[in-house]
């Protein structure tokens, strides 16, 4: 048995369609007189690479149902006026419908039988007039009755008293809202009818895998190489990328692909993200990668190595920001907006007490220079000091931070380190202060390095006979 490949293809990410939706967000950023060099790095990007494979459609699906059944469930409540607010619902979805508040919780168990929409619900019970009479299915309709009343009455009598006419009215409307909204779930399991199909046809493959592989002793690795050729784009995403960028299918980038991990990369404008593992922050994460192939990066070399944690955890506020200020205007790209978080999301973001002190004092100043290398070298040299040790610094510091929260650690130590890190970084935003305020009138580090090229003469080019030989 095998799947048809081809329906990966349906979660791609063409950047020339977003381009459109993110170019203002970006220029509010960085300023409107970057816009057209914003456009030109954006349409730089060569491919957006949506790795994919069985297992993340899966998830994706029973995600996207989940949040479909608390929809019809904020919408239920709302038709029979009862608001919910949008803290609740985002409580709603990753603690459960044990976060509806008491009222809403009431409403929900008195049609559905528990604080959640069922499909299978008390509400649907009754006959197609929603009648609470006796009838066919009349023992529902009386159940109902009482549950709305909060107690046990005689249905006959009850339901010509002005208190028995309103729960009489209330449940016929509940009834027609429930039909909508059963409509709306009918709808979403036929529009999604080719993933459950695809998903079985995949469980079967991955029962048939397991099967041969205890059969013949496979390790691990043998599985999961399987797994990646039968059950996901992996390597049809390779061979993309090999001719785009001609590079080794066992590169860095591929191989970390292969690890099935959640891995975001932007390299020479080929963004490789698998983007349905991130389930209510998909957008961030894009941008964030689209931006790595707009903004200049605050990079510092420590050791032959870049400080990335601080230059990415200044990426991720930039990339935050602009997601913000899309989600306002109404863009959502991948996101649903019923349900989706901007702040709270990568490892990156634990360090912004540390940095926030660097970012009060200067944060200005990069976004100045995001779109220019000229000035981020001019301002990267005018804080760093004559050996570039406060940069250097400050990234060593970052770096320390981030391996003692890999550590073993409590909360009460948690927040004296950040303390003590926050004073650090104080203490090297001053000495940057000191050094940028002594450059001050002073030519910037481009111009004395054009300068200084400039003061070089061209190599003179010996006159040479036709043998070669200098004459």
């Amino acid at each position: 048995m095998k799947i048809d490949k081809k329906f990966f293809d349906r979660y791609s990410i063409d950047i020339k369609e977003l381009i459109p939706q993110i170019t203002d967000s970006i220029v509010t950023v960085v300023g409107e007189k970057y816009r057209k060099l914003v456009m030109q790095r954006l349409q730089q990007i060569q491919y957006i690479s949506a790795y994919v494979n069985y297992q993340d459609v899966a998830n994706d699906y029973v995600f996207r149902k989940r949040l479909i059944l608390r929809k019809l469930e904020w919408k239920f409540l709302e038709k029979m006026g009862i608001e919910v607010s949008e803290e609740t619902r985002y409580k709603v979805m990753i603690d459960g419908s044990e976060a509806y508040e008491e009222k809403q919780k009431k409403e929900l168990e008195t049609f559905f039988g528990k604080p959640e929409y069922d499909s299978y619900g008390i509400i649907y019970q009754l006959d197609q007039n929603g009648s609470v009479d006796y009838s066919q299915h009349g023992i529902y309709g009386a159940r109902l009755v009482n549950r709305c009343a909060g107690k046990v009455v005689n249905l006959s009598k009850f339901k010509d008293t002005e208190e028995g006419k309103c729960i009489i009215e209330k449940i016929k409307r509940a009834y027609i809202v429930a039909g909508e909204l059963f409509d709306e779930l009918k709808e979403f399991v036929e529009q999604n009818r080719e993933v459950l199909e695809f998903c079985d046809n995949c469980r079967k493959i991955q029962w048939d895998i397991n099967s041969y592989a205890k059969k013949n002793n496979l390790t691990e690795e043998e599985i999961r190489e399987k797994q990646l050729r039968q059950l996901s784009n992996y390597y049809e995403e390779a061979q993309k990328i090999e001719k785009i960028k001609k590079v080794n299918c066992e590169s860095t980038v591929i191989s970390d692909m292969k690890k099935d991990n959640t891995l975001n990369y932007t390299e020479d404008n080929i963004i490789i993200i698998p983007i349905l593992r991130w389930k209510e922050c998909k957008d961030v994460a894009l941008i964030h990668e689209i931006l790595h192939s707009v903004l200049v990066a605050i990079e510092v070399e420590l050791n032959g190595k870049e400080g990335t944690l601080l230059a990415e955890n200044i990426h991720e506020r930039f990339s935050k920001e602009v997601t913000e200020i899309m989600h306002k205007k109404g863009v959502y790209l991948l996101d649903d907006p019923c349900f989706c978080k901007i702040h709270d999301t990568t490892m990156y973001e634990e360090a912004d007490p540390i940095v926030e002190p660097f970012m009060e004092k200067f944060g200005e100043r990069i976004r100045q220079s995001i779109m220019d290398e000229d000035l981020m070298r001019d301002f990267k040299f005018e804080i760093a000091g004559l050996g570039k040790e406060n940069l250097i610094d400050l990234a060593k510091l970052i770096n320390e931070y981030y391996d003692f929260l890999e550590s073993q650690h409590d909360e009460n130590e948690k927040g004296k380190k950040i303390n003590y890190y926050i004073e650090k970084v104080r203490e090297i935003v001053e000495n940057m202060t000191t050094h940028s305020l002594s450059c001050e009138g002073k030519k910037s580090f481009t111009k004395i390095m054009r300068e200084a090229m400039e003061a070089v003469p061209p190599p003179v080019e010996a006159n040479r006979g036709k043998n070669g030989e200098e004459k």
